[in-house]
């Protein structure tokens, strides 16, 4: 009988990082700042980052063991709202000031923030045929036909917001689960 023995060499696994780079200005309402990745199967989060963030810039970083995008979420402060986001490996940025959160970053963030702003131009004119309504009805000027016009202006508008989510639903990545959390 002859054995034969075969050692196999693992390699470590490639690490790619993700440099997460906050930058808040002087108006912004907190420096306390946490970040938290989901794991690729989405069952857990893990603490990637919590601390104070530093007056001009703060850097982050955080290995990824594959090229994958994963889900990432942000908090501010003692704020309970999870602010969503991706991340991948490459270059990410986040502005903080005091009325809102920028984020910059690669192929998957560029995506993410597209459908936001589909998302928020879509509910921007569905307000606007509510407040055309409201106003008429308030008047006493509402007519059946006005009301009709609304109501399919109304409808055409739901369809194309349904529309965009199942968009960003059919993505195969870390935008669907957040577009899934999300909307």
């Amino acid at each position: 009988f002859t054995f034969a023995i075969l050692l196999a060499s693992c390699d470590k696994p490639k690490s790619f990082p993700c440099n997460i780079t906050v930058e808040k200005s002087g108006d912004a309402f907190t420096d306390s700042f946490t970040v938290y990745c989901f794991e690729q199967d989405y069952s857990k989060s893990r603490l990637v980052y919590s601390g104070k963030l530093l007056k001009s810039k703060t850097l982050i970083t955080e290995n990824c063991n594959e090229m994958v995008a994963r889900v990432g979420f942000f908090k501010l402060g003692n704020d309970s709202v999870a602010h969503y986001f991706v991340i991948e490996p490459g270059e990410i940025d986040l502005k903080i000031n005091k009325e809102n959160v920028l984020i910059k970053g690669l192929q998957s963030n560029r995506r993410l923030i597209e459908l936001r702003n589909e998302v928020k131009k879509i509910n921007d004119a569905k307000m606007q045929v509510l407040k055309e309504y409201l106003r008429m009805v308030e008047d006493s000027a509402l007519t059946a036909d006005f009301e009709r016009a609304c109501f399919v202006k109304d409808s055409v508008l739901s369809d194309s917001l349904q529309s965009v989510i199942i968009r960003g639903c059919a993505i195969n990545d870390a935008v669907k689960q957040i577009v899934k959390e999300e909307y």
